[in-house]
């Protein structure tokens, strides 16, 4: 069997021992020099699932997605964590209805349509990251590349897809966010959920696209994006693979804050680490 092989097959049965039993997958919180700390898993448990559902068997997946689907609220969006007192998101909730879309057995419909259009800026957009929310939660600061990426990703799911007017409005958002947006960690991450949510390569900004030259999870997320073998990047993924078949947590996502805390998980790590590799080996041609 081939290292690259090995590799997939370890990470995937990996993968697969860190689902809790309720379906879900953890997800943890940290502070620079500080331990990780666990959290609510939901959008760990949706990240893992969208770069890695179709690549896990079928009884680990209804479990995922019987998951997500419990933490649904009464207005029918979901929320980061209950315990934070926060506003229900437009990202939790496009990625829990990209799950149910694919894999619910028909739990969605035009209803959750206009759920995620009830984000959207009335003078022209993008759509907003907090739901029905004070001011403080939506200044325009607050708009995000990537959770706009991940709502295109929800409406094509849900066999809405974008207008013309929301594409554009998106495409202006990644153009101004090509230093870093406001909730993700790499500039990586947008490129990615930007293809992702289906918008073509050419109007993604070069800098976005480039190969990272650090981070695991950007260089993962880079061979998923560009869809090719680059033995010079799919090489510190497998050299950064655990003995026990799992990739190491590092930061996905982010929040302000003094120091500012990031979170992740080997879960997610893994996720992502697994689907590059699997979309590596299909480009490669065995």
């Amino acid at each position: 069997m081939s290292e690259l092989e090995s590799a997939l097959r370890r990470g995937s049965s990996a993968l697969l021992s860190m689902q809790n039993p309720d379906g879900s997958f953890p997800l943890y919180q940290r502070t620079p020099d500080q331990p990780w700390r666990p959290c609510h898993p939901l959008f760990a448990t949706t990240s893992v699932v969208l770069a890695a559902g179709s690549l896990m068997p079928a009884p680990a997946l209804q479990r995922a997605a019987d998951f997500i689907r419990g933490c649904r609220r009464s207005d029918r969006t979901w929320e980061f964590d209950p315990t934070y007192k926060i506003p229900a998101d437009s990202d939790d909730t496009a990625c829990a209805l990209t799950v149910l879309a694919r894999h619910g057995g028909g739990l969605v419909g035009p209803a959750d349509v206009a759920l995620l259009r009830s984000f959207w800026r009335p003078d022209g957009g993008p759509f907003q990251t907090w739901h029905q929310a004070d001011a403080v939660w939506s200044r325009r600061d607050r708009d995000d590349a990537v959770v706009n990426c991940n709502i295109l990703l929800a409406l094509r799911e849900l066999g809405a897809p974008a207008t013309d007017a929301e594409t554009s409005s998106v495409i202006r958002l990644i153009r101004a966010s090509e230093a870093g947006c406001r909730y993700y960690c790499s500039p990586t991450t947008i490129a990615y959920a930007a293809r992702r949510g289906g918008l073509p390569h050419a109007s993604l900004p070069a800098r976005i696209t480039a190969k990272p030259t650090s981070g695991l999870l950007p260089t993962a997320q880079w061979l998923s994006l560009v869809g090719q073998w680059d033995e010079d990047a799919v090489a510190p993924v497998l050299a950064a693979q655990s003995p026990d078949g799992s990739w190491p947590a590092e930061a996905w996502f982010t929040a302000a804050g003094k120091p500012p805390p990031v979170w992740g998980s080997a879960a997610i790590s893994t996720a992502l680490c697994v689907e590059a590799l699997h979309t590596a080996r299909a480009a490669r041609g065995n």
